[in-house]
């Protein structure tokens, strides 16, 4: 299991590295004018790269200076997803090109293209992250329901990762939203709670004005491990929710 684990989290952490080096040589490449040296560039990616744990970790010592770096650093996460994909379109596009017109110098084009569209792209992101969720209605037909159950309503929460980015403001209009469809039962399906310091009393506290006839169940997301798993699951059950967990 331990090895596992260690393969997985290896992988991950050569991902995350291998994104931060395409992004500074993507950079490097694509703009070879630049007022600083090519490795002032893949310094600060790799800073920006280590700051993200770094900022993490920092969260168990809370203060307005870390929680404001580690809103800095989920952002630039997030922007450095969209990137990697951008960029990515930009070379297969800059391939196709000079093999159609090899004479054709589109790089400077394609290149001020890519950082429009990340710009763009981010932008619309943070601007989308901070509404509220909208509900979508999915009717599963199942032939041998009994009759009784016909019309049961189940209303799926998932991934709200209160904590850092997400004011618990954002989870009270989630349960308003919530209750104003009576559903007969409420299931939380993981990542109720980001890593660091969790106002964990007040989650618990909205938490429990989720109301369904049927009561609440709860499962666990890679986000309660890495919050906690003892706090995240204290949280849910003071929640009022039924925590399911896999049999050993």
């Amino acid at each position: 299991m331990m090895l596992h684990i260690l393969g997985f989290l290896t992988v991950v952490i050569l991902v995350y590295l291998g994104m931060q080096y395409y992004v500074a040589f993507w950079l490097i490449r694509s703009f070879p004018g630049l007022p600083v040296a090519p490795a002032v560039v893949r310094a600060v990616v790799l800073g920006l790269a280590l700051l993200f744990p770094l900022s993490i970790y920092l969260l168990r010592h809370a203060s307005p200076a870390t929680h404001s770096l580690a809103t800095v650093m989920y952002v630039w996460t997030g922007v450095l997803l969209i990137w990697v994909f951008w960029a990515a379109c930009g070379d297969v596009l800059l391939l196709a090109a000079s093999r159609l017109t090899p004479s054709l110098r589109a790089r400077p084009f394609i290149a001020w293209g890519v950082l429009a569209a990340v710009a763009l792209s981010s932008v619309y992101a943070v601007w989308n992250a901070g509404r509220l969720p909208r509900g979508k209605e999915v009717e599963v037909p199942l032939p041998r329901l009994p009759h009784s159950l016909d019309g049961f309503t189940v209303v799926q929460i998932s991934d709200l990762h209160l904590g850092v980015t997400v004011p618990l403001e954002r989870f009270e209009s989630i349960v308003s939203l919530v209750n104003g469809l009576r559903p007969d039962l409420i299931v939380l399906t993981g990542d109720l709670v980001d890593p660091g310091p969790a106002p964990e009393e007040a989650i618990a506290r909205i938490g429990t004005c989720l109301k369904a006839r049927h009561g609440k169940l709860a499962v666990l997301g890679n986000h309660e491990y890495y919050h906690g798993l003892e706090a995240a699951l204290e949280c849910y059950k003071r929640c009022g929710a039924r925590i399911v967990l896999r049999a050993p």
